[in-house]
């Protein structure tokens, strides 16, 4: 790999941003990321950047983030800041191995969430929450980078930088809100799921802000999830869910419900602590933890960027503590309340065009569906549909089929009796 000689260090190079470059070198025995920007700090922006930095190492006692651990005068008079060195991003991660689990799904988005709940509540916005900015470290626990602000604004190599990646609101003034961060999680989220963004990198500011970004196709996750990630992705800012903590209360739940269960310890198996304090909810003061109902193992595959980083491999680490609210409080807000009152989902029969079937059901109204189309002993697809309340899918003229509908109202999921096409079996 290429190496760029700036003074004493020898850099390698590892991304670019919309500010500055990002390279690994070594100081002294250590290994460090470099994030070099084009020009020198003058006072004032320095005494800015200090505050910042300082209220990041506050943040940064509690959650999984990577705050910078000083300003490196650069020799050419560049300035760079000096981070923790990690494996890699989840944008490189998906690039090369595809498309996670959707347990590591979970997980990741419950530690990105808490995180932006801690953020938010202390009055820090990230403002580009991208796959880029999800890193692992070698330990395989995922932390969020670049929450700074003040180099951003003041060294912008290209605005556009980006773009796909970004809440469309931001586009006209780049200000961003606590729900600017949300859709970033969403794009997270999402490029997790399928492997790639909703919009491919060179995706222009109009595609962004008015083309609805694609339903995620992955037949084993969560209908639930699946609506969740569309909820995050919608343009309207209003219509996102209303806060981090109410996405992170339903990715708890959903972990509860579909996480994998418990693997056996053994005395070789090497763990973290990660997962204790980082869930906390809410959060406690240093010295408390929350109480645990469960722990799951989960996995992330973590390959070394550069040489001089450790190398990794299979991590276990521990599943996510779940605070247990107390009897009296009430569902945060956004949340649908849990109700046991029947739910009327019927799927009529389809109609089958030799090339398609038409589907047509009835459903509560708010609800969010999905279709199930599953051959005779053969493979299932799920497709989100959101609203819609019937579906054109295309088939085989010479296969059997069985369709089923699927509905979430964030907290519930219901499920159609199947209906048989050219005399199907279908099983529940």
């Amino acid at each position: 790999m290429e190496t760029a000689e700036v003074g004493p260090y020898s850099l390698v190079p590892l991304g670019g941003g919309a500010s500055g470059t990002v390279g690994a070198c070594r100081r002294g025995g250590e290994a460090v990321a470099l994030k070099v920007f084009p020009g020198r700090l003058y006072r004032r922006t320095r005494a800015r950047l200090d505050r910042e930095l300082a209220a990041l190492a506050r943040l940064g006692d509690t959650v999984r983030i990577v705050v910078p651990q000083d300003v490196e005068p650069m020799p050419d008079g560049r300035c760079a800041l000096r981070m923790e060195l990690c494996a890699q991003s989840l944008a490189r991660l998906v690039a090369t191995s595809g498309p996670l689990p959707v347990a590591d799904v979970l997980v990741l988005g419950i530690t990105l969430a808490s995180t932006l709940v801690a953020a938010h509540r202390a009055g820090i916005v990230h403002g580009r929450v991208t796959p880029s900015n999800v890193l692992f470290r070698t330990s395989g626990e995922p932390v969020l980078s670049d929450f700074g602000h003040t180099l951003r604004e003041v060294f912008v190599r290209d605005p556009d930088h980006g773009i796909a990646y970004l809440a469309p609101e931001t586009f006209d003034d780049g200000v961003a809100g606590p729900a600017a961060d949300l859709y970033g999680l969403g794009v997270v989220l999402h490029t997790a799921l399928a492997g790639s963004p909703p919009f491919p990198a060179d995706a222009v500011r109009d595609t962004v802000r008015h083309t609805p970004a694609p339903p995620v196709d992955r037949p084993e996750a969560p209908i639930d999830l699946l609506v969740l990630v569309d909820q995050l992705l919608v343009k309207d800012p209003d219509d996102r869910p209303p806060s981090a903590e109410a996405v992170t209360r339903q990715l708890l739940r959903l972990w509860d419900e579909h996480g994998p269960e418990p693997e056996p310890e053994t005395p070789d198996t090497p763990r973290t602590s990660f997962g204790t304090e980082v869930f906390a909810w809410p959060p406690q003061p240093p010295g408390e933890l929350p109480p645990v109902r469960k722990k799951r193992s989960w996995r992330f595959a973590v390959v070394p960027a550069v040489a001089i980083a450790v190398a990794g491999g299979w991590f276990l680490t521990r599943g996510p503590a779940e605070y247990v609210p107390p009897a009296s409080a009430a569902p945060a807000s956004g949340i649908p309340s849990r109700t046991a009152e029947p739910v009327l989902l019927e799927l009529a029969e389809p109609a089958d065009l030799g090339t398609t079937a038409t589907l047509s059901w009835n459903g509560p109204a708010g609800w969010e569906f999905a279709v199930v189309v599953a051959v005779e002993s053969g493979p299932t697809k799920t497709t989100l549909v959101r609203h819609d309340r019937s579906a054109t899918v295309p088939i085989d003229a010479r296969l059997k089929y069985c369709f089923q509908v699927q509905a979430t109202n964030g907290v519930r999921v219901e499920v159609s009796r199947p209906r048989a096409l050219r005399g199907a079996t279908c099983r529940e």
